[in-house]
């Protein structure tokens, strides 16, 4: 009889054929509570103790806070060698590729960021260059429905042939001049980040290839929160190799105001073939009493 490792010990079944399924697609669907975050970590550790190089692996979560945390349980666990690993948000794992392939994109080497505030700021000058008061275009509302346009990749351009009226119309206005301004002022909104990792990736197949080449296990953190850029950056890293496990509840969402899209992790196995499913049902956090009640 197989040994099991001292790292497998204490996970149920489900748990233990989320982490030793490693080849090819992987769907876990767990609400929370059910060991998500652990699970992962143990999986990375597994892949590392297979002899895969820890600089092959990506992770990628939503929250500072949620990348922070598989960081420090993996390095609980795998000591120094967890530095390797690239572990972090969609929007740090963006920065980093635009600054390495910033003249690919026509961008600056240096680029300010622009934050929910300065974003706000702008487009209100923005509106007042075109004369709109706020009475007739909130600028609130234009902030959100310009984040909502990049999330579900829709350029300017696009915004106004999808124009229904003459307030669509302003908005794609106040759209187009707004990344007008960001070019101009050399910074990018968080929005941009995703946006411009699209279009260098969708453009440059050299480094598409690269990424793949070097990311051959990629793991992805509440997938139900992704929304299209981030879902076309991620498949194309994996387009080839297609090692990649998702984990998420396909229950929740809480990113729907900018542009998640509950579709992708049930689309999961139309969109990769053969994909292997994993049910979490185990609640370690709650009673089952509150887990069936949620």
């Amino acid at each position: 009889m197989e040994t099991q490792s001292p790292l497998l010990k204490g996970l149920n079944s489900e748990q233990l054929h989320a982490v030793t399924k490693t080849e090819g697609p992987l769907l876990v669907l767990a609400g929370a509570g059910t060991g998500k975050t652990r699970g992962i970590t143990i999986r990375t550790v597994h892949l590392m103790n297979e002899g895969v190089a820890p600089e092959n692996i990506l992770l990628v979560t939503f929250t500072n806070k949620a990348a922070r945390e598989m960081r420090d349980r993996l390095r609980k666990l795998c000591g120094d060698k967890a530095k390797q690993v690239t572990c972090g948000t969609f929007h740090s794992f963006c920065i980093r590729m635009i600054r390495e392939h910033h003249q690919k994109l026509n961008l600056p080497k240096t680029f300010g960021i622009c934050d929910s505030s300065d974003q706000l700021n702008a487009i209100k000058a923005q509106l007042r260059e075109l004369r709109i008061a706020e009475t007739t275009v909130n600028p609130r509302a234009a902030q959100s429905r310009i984040s909502l346009f990049k999330n579900s990749l829709i350029l300017p351009e696009q915004a106004f042939e999808e124009a229904e009226d003459d307030y669509d119309f302003i908005i794609a206005r106040c759209y187009e001049k707004y990344q007008e301004y960001l070019r101009r002022s050399r910074v990018l909104d968080f929005d941009d980040f995703l946006l411009y990792t699209h279009e260098l990736l969708r453009d440059n197949e050299d480094v598409r290839a690269q990424l793949e080449k070097q990311f051959k296990y990629v793991m992805i953190d509440e997938y139900q929160d992704t929304n299209t850029p981030q879902y076309e950056i991620v498949r194309a890293i994996v387009k080839n190799h297609r090692n990649i496990c998702v984990v998420g509840d396909d229950d929740q969402s809480i990113y729907g105001w900018r542009g998640a899209d509950i579709q992708k992790i049930l689309g999961f196995e139309k969109d990769f073939p053969g994909a292997d499913k994993v049910y979490l049902g185990t609640n370690y956090r709650s009673t089952q009493e509150i887990v069936d009640a949620a």
